[in-house]
């Protein structure tokens, strides 16, 4: 598990929490609950998911490779990692986060 041990308050974190705060305040779900009103066929709960899901997908593409520190290298293969594929294409099989 990936859990964060810096206690720096910095801006992403701010600006973090405001995108969460102001996405719970005007759909009135957090990730949770949206799941389970999707889940209980809450057509609202839809909209809501699937713009949790594409701001997940917008912060990978652009936060890849932040976390890694200042002239470090992402793997390029999972013998750079713990893994059972054999390329990041097959990462499925891979028993870790890449990052």
């Amino acid at each position: 598990m990936d859990i964060p041990t810096s206690q720096l308050v910095d801006s992403r974190l701010v600006v973090g929490v405001i995108l969460f705060g102001t996405g719970w305040g005007i759909a009135g779900f957090c990730p949770g609950t949206a799941a389970t009103a999707l889940g209980a066929g809450f057509v609202p709960a839809a909209w809501f998911v699937a713009a949790m899901l594409a701001g997940i997908w917008l912060r990978d593409r652009f936060m890849a490779g932040q976390r890694l520190g200042p002239g470090a290298t992402p793997p390029t293969t999972c013998a750079d990692r713990p893994c059972e594929a054999t390329t990041l294409a097959d990462n499925s099989a891979c028993s870790s986060p890449l990052f």
